[in-house]
């Protein structure tokens, strides 16, 4: 969701998208809730960085997925926008909890 981590993603894409095309492979595609190929592309970046030790490798990942309808005309809301985090490295979760809500 940084910027300097954006142009990391979409290197690792491009780095990606020429991996695949090199061997014939098809590259995977987004559909629906299915997120294959950017799954596919967090997976190819962090082998990078461990294959090439490139980097300090990343504990976790978080992305932004808007999704659903406008709340209201011209809104920048969405009614199933959601955070979804990837914990790559265990020894990071220290504790977790389920939030519970109240409908209003």
């Amino acid at each position: 969701m940084e910027s300097a981590s954006v142009d990391i993603v979409r290197t690792a894409f491009l780095a990606f998208e020429t991996f695949c095309d090199e061997r014939g492979w098809e590259i995977p595609t987004n559909t629906g809730k299915n997120r294959k190929l950017d799954c596919a592309v967090i997976n190819f970046l962090h082998q990078i960085q461990k294959t090439y030790d490139a980097g300090t490798p990343f504990d976790s990942v978080r992305a932004l997925f808007p999704e659903g309808k406008q709340l209201y005309p011209d809104a920048g809301f969405q009614e199933k926008t959601h955070i979804q985090l990837a914990v790559r490295k265990e020894s990071s979760i220290v504790a977790y909890f389920r939030p519970r809500f109240k409908r209003l």
